[in-house]
């Protein structure tokens, strides 16, 4: 997969927007959620947005069989059968079997929308930002790999008086960062999965090396402006010999409160529509108490998200 610098100029594709959200930064918010990330995580809670591709998804369970889709896709990129089978090599995700479609099982994750567009949709709800202290946040995904985009977008955003808060999960090239991005941004929500190198690279498929420079030396150019997040997930690290290692690193970066997102399965279903099968937590694994929590990360403070 290429890095985060060789992805800068790419157009981004958005998932979804999600309007009057109220967990993802101070006050009432839309959440832009754009599509690629760098990681791939095995627990990953929006698996629909790793590829940065688009992907047009049948939801088997919901098709009619009826054959609507293969007659109105304009370039004969679905072809017949007791299913309809995308020819991937024809198809331009122009999105008309979609909408076409009268059951609903057809999906396109991921469409363009320009900077213009995407503000226009925003600037919707500024009645409720306004009086709730709220604004914009970018997530994904990984909202990074499109520093030029997503900076300009940004620095929109703030002329029209929004909040504007960045969900990362730190794996980006600084300099882009540094430039493009950070001068617009009033929170930067960082989640930090695990402290062992080995143990993250397995389990997201990157070493996490970067993504502690970032941390480090985000705190030093801009620390009253970042959060620390932990999404707790059982039997991945949950363990004390990870969290205990959190703990003493954030304790030395001058961190004093850590934010822990709580595991959850609402990803299976989108999961098996994009061909990531399997669950890698197993029910009967819990979450640690908060007693051992307070324990293991002690001296640092921290509090569910």
């Amino acid at each position: 997969m290429s890095s985060p610098a060789e992805r800068s100029d790419r157009i981004p594709l958005v998932v979804a927007l999600k309007r009057n959200a109220t967990h993802d930064g101070p006050g009432i918010r839309t959440v832009v959620f754009f599509k690629g990330c760098p990681l791939t995580c095995s627990w990953c809670h929006n698996p629909e947005m790793i590829d940065p591709r688009p992907q047009l998804i049948l939801d088997q369970d919901r098709c009619l069989r009826c054959g609507a889709c293969v007659g109105m896709c304009p370039r004969r990129a679905l072809g017949e059968g007791p299913l309809p089978r995308l020819l991937e090599e024809r198809c331009d995700h122009c999105g008309q079997c979609v909408e076409g479609c009268p059951s609903g099982a057809l999906s396109l994750f991921g469409r363009p929308l320009t900077c213009d567009e995407l503000l226009t949709r925003v600037l919707t709800d500024t009645v409720f930002y306004a009086h709730s202290g709220g604004g914009v946040t970018v997530s994904g995904g990984e909202a990074t790999l499109f520093p030029q985009f997503v900076g300009e977008f940004l620095r929109r955003c703030g002329q029209a008086g929004l909040h504007r808060t960045l969900q990362t999960c730190g794996h980006f090239g600084w300099a882009a960062f540094v430039e493009q991005v950070l001068p617009h941004l009033e929170l930067i929500q960082f989640d930090l999965k695990l402290v062992d190198a080995a143990r993250h690279l397995r389990a997201t498929g990157h070493s996490n090396a970067l993504i502690l420079r970032n941390l480090r030396t985000l705190l030093a150019e801009a620390r009253e402006r970042v959060v620390v997040r932990r999404p707790l997930v059982p039997g991945i690290n949950c363990d004390e010999a990870d969290l205990v290692a959190t703990g003493r690193l954030l304790t030395e970066l001058g961190v004093e409160e850590l934010v822990l997102l709580r595991y959850h399965r609402l990803w299976s279903s989108k999961a098996a529509l994009v061909g990531r099968t399997g669950d890698p937590v197993s029910p009967s694994l819990l979450p640690p108490t908060d007693e051992a929590l307070a324990t293991w990360l002690a001296p640092l403070s921290w509090r569910w998200g």
